[in-house]
């Protein structure tokens, strides 16, 4: 037994229409915001721990011992 294959098709019978897509990027720049705060305030965090442990070896008792060849 054969079988026609001739009204099959790979097309949608509805109609296609393009659906309204909101703007993916809607919200990025609040992302760009958040990320340049969170971003600069832990750089400023580890620039003053940094500060903080130079000026304590530089002032205190704290010695920096290097190995003798």
């Amino acid at each position: 037994m054969k079988e026609s294959f001739e009204n099959i098709r790979a097309e949608r019978e509805a109609p296609s229409f393009r659906r309204h897509q909101p703007n993916q990027y809607a919200g990025l720049w609040k992302q760009i915001a958040l990320g340049i705060i969170v971003g600069g305030s832990v750089l400023s965090l580890i620039g003053t721990l940094l500060w903080l442990i130079s000026v304590g070896a530089l002032l205190g008792g704290m010695t920096i011992a290097l190995p003798q060849p």
